[in-house]
């Protein structure tokens, strides 16, 4: 049995079982951190923006501030989405919403996290990060220019990009405590 190495440029080798670990203790520390951060205080404030989620939304519409745009993500995000959407009994756009709100109240050090941390949990060698499908989504006019300030800032590939980092890491962290997927996406609280 032969074993294969990658060679970083300081010449030392490292083994494909230690960079899957790596990536695992990475993963686990990102939910523990989040975890860890995570307060009622939050928890509180986002109730207090639960209630008036659709009058928001219809004052943005009759404001003309929502952006239709036909965003590319994975087909597990989108899968993902939608069931949420059905199980709390709203749109997509208020599931998405829900995500880009969350990762705009995070502080400086998780946005780093968020956005520069490679992961790779949809993605195997050789992969683009999975299959991709199109998307129509209404989003408010700030969080649009948002995303965009999010992808220059950090050299994401596109603005898509952006939102598939956000729904990423959040569909990672609720995934593994359905606690958490309460906290965000209870509409009703």
């Amino acid at each position: 049995m032969q074993t294969i190495l990658l060679t970083i440029n300081n010449g030392s080798s490292i083994s494909p079982l230690t960079i899957f670990a790596m990536i695992t203790v990475v993963s686990i520390a990102s939910i523990y951190y989040f975890k860890r951060t995570t307060t009622n205080s939050q928890k509180n404030n986002n109730n207090n923006d639960d209630n008036n989620d659709k009058k928001k939304l219809n004052k943005l519409k009759a404001l003309g501030r929502l952006v239709v745009k036909e965003w590319t993500i994975t087909k597990v995000q989108h899968e993902y989405i939608h069931k949420i959407a059905k199980r709390f009994k709203v749109d997509i756009s208020s599931v998405v919403t829900r995500l880009i709100v969350q990762a705009n109240k995070e502080d400086n050090k998780r946005k780093k996290f968020i956005f520069r941390v490679v992961r790779c949990d949809n993605c195997s060698q050789s992969s683009t990060g999975g299959y991709k499908v199109d998307v129509e989504l209404e989003l408010d006019l700030l969080h649009t220019k948002w995303l965009d300030n999010v992808h220059t800032k950090c050299n994401h590939a596109s603005v898509d990009k952006t939102l598939r980092i956000i729904l990423d890491f959040y569909i990672g962290v609720v995934l593994k405590d359905g606690e958490m997927e309460n906290r965000f996406f209870d509409f009703n609280e």
